[in-house]
């Protein structure tokens, strides 16, 4: 920290300004904004992920465990805050649950796409059936290991990453 500042600057050099505002829109507007919000959302999601694949950028994931510390740590900054953060989960989950993965949402919807390209005939029931199971046993064990990393960040008193 600095002894000596700008007055429109704290000891570490950030600025300070005026307090935020609240601002009200019609009903109509707030719903194009929302949808505007979301699909900007959407993409950082996404582009995170893709960053995530191709190792730009560390892996980064929190269990239930750790989406309850951010929770609280997100509530504690009022309930439009804690909205917002609700929100971001929902659409977060949405994005994980159209990967095409066995056992999600996206994983089923691989199998319609493959049908299609099959000209309308199914993979066998059992088959599939199989590869979902392969699937859920695969998600279960990343929920055990992300599970394990997020006890340890709680036991080592780390905050979690995020907001």
């Amino acid at each position: 920290p600095r002894s000596v500042h700008p007055d429109d600057q704290g000891p570490m050099g950030v600025t300070t300004g005026d307090p935020l505002d609240r601002v009200t829109y019609p009903i109509w507007q707030s719903l194009w904004l929302g949808l505007q919000r979301t699909g900007a959302t959407v993409l950082a999601i996404v582009g995170g992920l893709v960053a995530m694949v191709r190792g730009q950028i560390p892996p980064d994931l929190a269990g239930p465990i750790g989406i309850a510390q951010m929770t609280a740590q997100v509530a504690k900054s009022g309930l439009v805050m804690l909205i917002e953060w609700t929100a971001f989960l929902s659409v977060n989950l949405f994005i994980i649950n159209l990967l095409p993965f066995p056992a999600l949402d996206g994983g089923r919807l691989a199998f319609v796409g493959l049908e299609i390209l099959r000209g309308g005939r199914r993979v066998d029931p059992k088959k599939e059936g199989f590869v979902h199971l392969v699937g859920i046993v695969l998600l279960l064990a990343l929920f055990l290991v992300i599970s394990y990393f997020d006890v340890i960040r709680v036991v080592q008193g780390s905050r979690f990453p995020g907001p």
